[in-house]
């Protein structure tokens, strides 16, 4: 077969150079020694992605998963439907023994044939190559350095080489099987690769749950784990195995062994201020600040904004364009919760009333030495200004730092009665009199 490309390698990467020779018209060939994605299908049998289906897809096929992260399942499905839809040439099963180049072509023997192309792509990836320990014992049969599924370990003693991801879940799968599991872990190097998070403490990270115990959450966050405890956690939350969270990296700290345990949080103000700070480039860039924020988590938050130029709309810069920023970061929460965006102000007086939206305040009166406002409302306002269960207010104050009183206005003006009004006496007064003036006329 007379092809100007070879690609060997049928991975995502193969597929992807297979779909830029189709789109310039590139004579080609994909040869792969197994099946389509081979790596992929030597996956676990359960095995689900770290990334999301978005970063998966390639050659502009959609990749819609049924959770946050695609299964293997899923991604096989996928990778079928990418070939179909390019129809892509795939030459399956086809060993590459030996490859040589002369002059300006490359010549390769495979277990199929002997192809001349001008070009050769080798797109074959690490699966082949496993991390070996070197160490005595190594070779024997009971040890494997891949994983398939868990059921032939059931009721056996399986120790666990690693602390990375792939090893905490074959250890969970295993020991859900019945499996005794010791995980071996070098301390030095989980202390290390803890340690790298020292860094990005303050900061937010998305994080994938891979166990419960008594109440606290356990969350894979890329190169080690994160413990969520409960005290920080939103309350009437639903936490479930392999769903994935944003969470604020709250603090490193010692267990009673002396391990160090990386701490993260749901309902930390913080983690509010972090997501929009990703969000709004304005307030990456300075020209928007964000001087508090407050939350009820699962029910309301408030963040005062100040502009540091202004020619920038504190405000509509986080809200943006149709409320997409502030409804990604409220997508993000897991919540339909409402979050106030609210002009920062250094009239106590401005500040208080702009606190308490979306209520509509009459008047405020401050008592500055004692940190305390009466704010007047409405009859009709004054729900809307305490909030449900206190909530509104609660919040308001803590943002402004008042301790604030919702006081209801009372009507001080009251209108006459239209039967006693002195133009309808007047009136009166003036048809009696025509009255009288008709009844002496006659």
């Amino acid at each position: 077969m007379e092809v100007n490309t070879i690609i060997i390698g049928a991975g995502p990467i193969g597929l992807t150079c297979g779909i830029e020779a189709v789109k310039r018209n590139i004579s080609y060939l994909i040869i792969e020694k197994g099946c389509i994605v081979n790596s992929v299908f030597n996956y676990p049998v359960n095995m689900t992605f770290f990334s999301t289906s978005d970063r998966l897809e390639i050659g502009g096929v959609p990749f819609v998963s049924h959770g946050d992260k695609p299964t293997r399942r899923e991604a096989l499905e996928y990778y079928r439907r990418v070939v179909d839809a390019w129809k892509l040439r795939i030459n399956t099963y086809e060993k590459v023994f030996s490859i040589e180049k002369k002059e300006n072509q490359f010549i390769i023997s495979t277990s199929k044939s002997v192809y001349k192309p001008d070009n050769l792509i080798i797109s074959t990836g690490f699966f082949d190559y496993p991390n070996l320990l070197n160490v005595p014992g190594e070779e024997l049969p009971k040890v494997f350095h891949y994983f398939k599924e868990a059921h032939p370990y059931a009721y056996k003693k399986v120790a666990v080489i690693g602390a990375g991801n792939s090893a905490v879940d074959v250890a969970l799968e295993t020991y859900r099987r019945g499996a005794e599991v010791t995980m071996i872990i070098r301390e030095d190097k989980k202390k290390t690769i803890v340690s790298q998070y020292q860094s990005q403490v303050g900061s937010i990270v998305k994080g994938r749950i891979i166990r419960i115990d008594n109440n606290q959450i356990h969350l894979d966050i890329g190169k080690t784990e994160a413990v969520l405890p409960k005290e920080n956690q939103i309350k009437n939350e639903r936490y479930q195995l392999n769903a994935s969270y944003v969470v604020y990296l709250k603090e490193i700290v010692n267990d009673r062994f002396g391990n160090p345990r990386i701490i993260v949080s749901r309902n930390d103000p913080r983690l509010l201020i972090e997501l929009f700070k990703r969000e709004v480039p304005e307030i990456a860039n300075g020209a928007v600040e964000i001087r508090k924020a407050v939350r009820e988590p699962g029910e309301r938050a408030k963040i005062a904004v100040f502009n540091r130029q202004t020619a920038v709309d504190p405000v509509g810069a986080c809200v943006g364009q149709k409320g997409v920023r502030v409804q990604t970061v409220t997508d993000e929460l897991k919540r339909k919760k409402k979050i106030d965006i609210i002009q920062w102000n250094k009239d106590p007086k401005l500040f208080i009333t702009a606190a308490l939206s979306p209520a509509k305040i009459l008047e405020v009166e401050v008592d500055l030495k004692q940190k305390r406002a009466q704010a007047y409302v409405n009859e009709e306002q004054a729900p809307l200004a305490i909030g449900k269960n206190g909530v509104n207010v609660n919040l308001a104050s803590q943002l402004t730092d008042f301790e604030i009183n919702i006081v209801q206005k009372q009507e001080t003006a009251h209108k006459t009665p239209a039967s006693n009004s002195p133009e309808k006496e007047k009136n009166k007064q003036k048809t009696e009199d025509n009255n009288h003036q008709q009844a002496t006329d006659h």
